[in-house]
């Protein structure tokens, strides 16, 4: 429980600010770069041309930036769900708010968005999605296995009094069995 305290808090404060501060205020409306510019000074340009010019905003590391915020919510909310829960609605609440930003800037508001490779998509989808698949069955197991030593007060606190004591029917329980069988699947099928 006392995990919770420190560690789940830390996390659902983080995503929060990611989702909140960065997806809708920094990405969505731009209050950093452009969102002066598109309120005051674009209105009183003399010419459409301008007009336009103070509009739109230019970020070639757009695409990137947006593509490590998103990988690191996936790798946090499959990492630590879990234990909370609350990441699942989160992360939709991310995804669904960035994706109106990006449908915002990609078509209305950004020029000179450079193209980027597929190595990152790549990496994105054979590298780190696998990653985080694994942690979260590792840490389900984790999660699963204190929760059970909790419940039988084996914990208390951070102190684990007998860690090994009454394990092979911590084990044997499908609250950590299934995640540990579903963790070693994953890792089988990465391998082959």
């Amino acid at each position: 429980m006392s995990w919770y305290i420190a560690g789940g808090v830390t996390v659902v404060n983080i995503l929060i600010g990611d989702t909140f501060v960065i997806n809708l205020l920094v990405e969505g409306v731009r209050v950093t770069d452009s969102f002066l510019l598109r309120v005051f000074a674009a209105p009183r340009a003399k010419t459409q041309y301008e007009m336009n010019k103070l509009y739109a905003f230019e970020n070639p590391l757009y695409l990137p930036f947006r593509m490590q915020l998103a990988l690191k919510l996936i790798l946090f909310a499959l990492t630590f769900s879990s234990a909370l829960p609350l990441l699942y609605p989160l992360s939709l609440l991310f995804f669904l708010i960035g994706w109106q930003s990006d449908c915002s800037n990609l078509l209305r508001r950004s020029h000179g968005v450079l193209v980027t490779s597929d190595r990152l998509v790549k990496f994105a989808t054979l590298e780190m999605l696998p990653i985080a698949i694994m942690l979260h069955c590792v840490a389900s197991v984790f999660f699963s296995h204190h929760k059970e030593l909790e419940a039988r007060s084996l914990v208390s606190g951070d102190a684990v009094y007998t860690f090994w004591y009454d394990a092979e029917r911590t084990v044997g329980s499908a609250a950590v069995a299934v995640p540990f069988g579903v963790g070693v699947g994953a890792a089988a099928l990465l391998s082959g």
